[in-house]
C-alpha cells in the first residue's frame, strides 16, 4: 500500500500554514489499495472528531470548518486497507510537517494553527522594522560565562535557550519537545 500526504503542499492541504477562524480547510491523502480513510482531528480543549474522507480512485479528500475560537488543531489519518488492517499515517517524528510517515501505533500529529485576524495599524503597513539581536553586540572577556548562565539559570522553567556563539550564525527559533516555543 502506498500512502502519501504533504502538509507543505497546497494540493494536499489548503490553506497551507495557519487557517483563519471559521474558515474551510481541505485535506487530501493518496492511498493506493485502501478501502477507506478517516481524518482523526483533535481540537485542544474539545477533544477528538473522526471525519470520513471521500474516495475518488486512490485519492481521499475531506473538508471541514475551523472552530470559531483561535487555537490548535491536530490531525492524522486512519486508513483501512483492502486486507482489513487499519494503518495510521501522520507527521514525521521531528514534528516539522511536510511528507508524513506510516505508523503501527498512534503517530505524531500534524498541526494547524487557527487564528483570529487582527487589524494591522495603518502606520505599520509601510513601516521599516528592525530586529535586534543583543547577543551580537559588544562582548566582554567574560561573555562565554555570562552566556552559559543566561542560557540555563537555576530557576529557569521553559524551552532551552540558545546563545549564538558565532557572529556569522543564522539566528533560529528553538522549540521544546512538543513543538512549542
Amino acid at each position: 500500500m502506498l500512502i502519501y500526504h504533504n502538509s507543505h503542499d497546497e494540493s494536499y492541504r489548503r490553506p497551507f500554514g495557519a487557517a483563519e477562524v471559521s474558515s474551510c480547510v481541505r485535506l487530501r491523502l493518496d492511498a493506493t489499495d485502501a478501502r477507506s480513510a478517516t481524518l482523526r482531528l483533535w481540537h485542544d480543549g474539545q477533544g477528538e472528531t473522526l471525519l470520513p474522507m471521500e474516495k475518488e480512485g486512490d485519492l481521499f479528500t475531506v473538508s471541514f470548518k475551523t472552530p470559531e475560537n483561535a487555537g490548535l488543531l491536530w490531525y492524522y489519518f486512519l486508513i483501512e486497507g483492502m486486507d482489513g488492517q487499519t494503518y495510521r499515517y501522520g507527521n514525521q517524528a521531528d514534528g516539522l510537517g511536510g511528507e508524513g510517515c506510516l505508523y503501527g501505533h498512534e503517530p505524531p500529529s500534524y498541526q494547524i494553527t487557527v487564528y483570529r485576524p487582527a487589524e494591522v495599524p495603518a502606520w505599520y503597513k509601510n513601516a521599516l522594522v528592525y530586529q535586534i539581536f543583543p547577543d551580537r553586540f559588544r562582548r566582554g572577556e567574560d561573555w562565554a560565562e555570562l552566556a552559559a548562565r543566561a542560557a540555563h539559570p537555576e530557576s529557569w522553567v521553559g524551552p532551552r535557550r540558545v546563545i549564538q556563539q558565532d557572529w556569522d550564525d543564522t539566528p533560529f527559533y528553538t522549540r521544546d519537545e512538543t513543538g512549542a516555543g
